[in-house]
């Protein structure tokens, strides 16, 4: 918890390798300028195997974004790599179910997008199609869209009486698209709340939750060209709730002490 009463994002990056081998972690600016613009302090998360950093996290942090990313190793869903899987982050697929899981545990508000959004119902005991083009080749939609990414390319159904449809205000919504995974089994105490025209889930929430909320879209970059994206993040900043700030004479004898 930081001492300006605004709430502290936790956003999960993704390790790259640079050259001559120096591992980097990549956090799209989409998403801290989201968290800064609906009133959140956006913190980038690095993805390393010791369960005792866990508990940091969730000490450190209001709620947690997790980002798009890499392909998730098929076995954390019990199943052998299809051929096209070969760019994984073991780092990331050790560290962020285990941070995923403890954040719901504390009821900490969770934000869900593209690999999140699938690592959220591989976590919940769900599986992935590990390729669509391949495993659903009757799909007209095309989910790795060629048009820039602030560019909506294909619409979503939206389920109503969701927390994503509030949000929204919308029965429909145009989504940007670019992935090649997709929810296969939905996970345990979740519901599909999103479908794109082939049937593809496109979100998902725990209705039992404070905010868990994954989304295969990237509305981190629809801010400017969408009416609905920069609702999703102030939603799930406005889902944490924070104490009241001491009052000035009560900070002030807290200074002095």
């Amino acid at each position: 918890m930081n001492n300006t009463n605004k709430p502290t994002i936790g956003i999960l990056g993704t390790i790259v390798e640079l050259e001559n081998h120096i591992l980097d972690i990549e956090v799209h600016h989409a998403y801290t300028k989201a968290v800064l613009n609906a009133g959140g302090i956006p913190i980038i998360l690095s993805s390393i195997k010791d369960s005792s950093l866990i508990k940091e996290y969730i000490g450190l942090c209001d709620g947690f974004i997790f980002t798009g990313g890499y392909d998730i190793e098929p076995s954390l869903y019990n199943e052998t790599p299809h051929e096209t899987v070969t760019d994984t982050d073991p780092l990331r697929d050790w560290f962020e179910p285990r941070l995923m899981q403890t954040a719901m545990k504390h009821d900490l508000p969770i934000l869900a997008i593209c690999r999140g959004h699938q690592m959220l119902n591989v976590v919940r005991g769900g599986t992935l199609w590990q390729d669509l083009p391949s495993e659903r080749p009757a799909s007209t939609v095309n989910h790795r869209q060629i048009e820039k990414h602030d560019i909506p390319s294909h619409s979503i159904t939206l389920q109503p009486s969701t927390k994503l449809f509030k949000i929204v205000g919308s029965p429909s919504i145009m989504v940007n698209s670019r992935h090649h995974q997709a929810i296969k089994t939905l996970g345990s105490d979740l519901v599909a709340t999103a479908h794109s025209e082939d049937g593809i889930i496109e979100a998902i929430e725990d209705p039992n939750a404070k905010f868990i909320v994954g989304i295969q879209s990237h509305p981190e970059d629809l801010i400017k060209t969408t009416d609905y994206a920069a609702k999703i993040f102030s939603t799930f900043i406005q889902a944490i709730v924070l104490p009241k700030p001491l009052p000035q004479i009560m900070r002030s004898t807290v200074t002095q002490d």
